[in-house]
C-alpha cells in the first residue's frame, strides 16, 4: 500500500509566535522578545533556541522536545492548517527552518 508523506515548514519567526502561544497556553515562563536566530537540537533531545533580544543581548533558551512539537502543532491548528491524528511525525532542523515531516501508511 503506498504511502503519503506531508511537509510542513516553519520560519523562526513562526516558531517564535508558537513558543509564545504555547507558553502562555502552558502557564510557563514566554521566551523573551527579539528574534530567533538558530535552532538546535541537542543530543539529550531538547530543543535549544537562540534569540537576538530586543534589549541587545543574545539568550539561548532550551525546551523539552514534547514541548517544542506541541507547540508547532497547536501553531498549525490556529492556523487553520490540518494535521492527521495518525503518521509518524518528525522533525527536521536547518539553517532557517524547521520541517515537520508527516508520514501516512
Amino acid at each position: 500500500m503506498p504511502s503519503e508523506e506531508r511537509f510542513i515548514t516553519f520560519s523562526f519567526e513562526e516558531v517564535f509566535k508558537a513558543l509564545v502561544i504555547m507558553s502562555v497556553k502552558e502557564d510557563t515562563p514566554k521566551p523573551p522578545d527579539g528574534k530567533v536566530t538558530s535552532v538546535t537540537i541537542e543530543e539529550s533531545g531538547r530543543v535549544a533556541i537562540k534569540i537576538d533580544c530586543d534589549n541587545g543581548e543574545d539568550e539561548e533558551i532550551v525546551f523539552e522536545q514534547r514541548f517544542f512539537a506541541l507547540s508547532l502543532v497547536f501553531f498549525c491548528q490556529g492556523c487553520g492548517i490540518p494535521l492527521p491524528k495518525g503518521g509518524t511525525k518528525t522533525l527536521m532542523f536547518s539553517e532557517d527552518k524547521i520541517v515537520m515531516r508527516i508520514v501516512l501508511k
